[in-house]
Parts: C-alpha cells; structure tokens; sequence
C-alpha cells in the first residue's frame, strides 16, 4: 500500500501538471462566448461534427491544414459516435 507522502506527493505532482496545462490552454485558446445561445450553439456544433469540436476545444494540437488521415478520422469519428450501435 503506498504510504500518505507518496500519495500527497501524487496528487500534488497531478495539480501541479494539471495547471500547467490550464496555463497552456489559457494562453492560446481564446475566451469562449459566455452567452447561454452561444454556448449551446457550440455544444450542438461539437456534437455534430468532430472536426469542430477538436478545432475549437483543443486548437493548440490542431494549428495545421488536416492531413488526409485527419479528414478520413474527423468523418469516421464522427460516423462511429452518431451511429447508435455503442462501439464506441
């Protein structure tokens, strides 16, 4: 079992690293709409299309023109979370 120090060393290691990433986000993400419509109009978009939800929520690992494999991943994706089976 590991000891009380190792796991507050633990979970102090994962704040630390989740705010670094918060930091990372915040610097090159722009501020969203706090508008309710707004906000549901990104929501509905983000459920709708792949592509837009990683464009708009993670723009810091989607900075170039999608490659072919991205394009085919966006449809797939999609198609898979859309088709109601749960192979997802």
């Amino acid at each position: 079992m590991a000891s009380a120090s190792s796991k507050k060393d633990f979970l102090a290691g994962l704040a630390q690293l989740a705010a670094g990433y918060r930091r990372q986000i915040e610097a090159e993400v722009d501020g969203f709409d706090p508008d309710p419509a707004r906000r549901l109009e990104r929501r509905q978009r983000a459920q709708a299309s792949f592509r837009y939800f990683a464009q708009t929520y993670f723009p810091h690992y989607v900075k170039c023109a999608p490659a072919s494999v991205h394009d085919y991943l966006f449809e797939r994706f999609q198609t898979v979370v859309d088709n109601g089976v749960g192979d997802h």
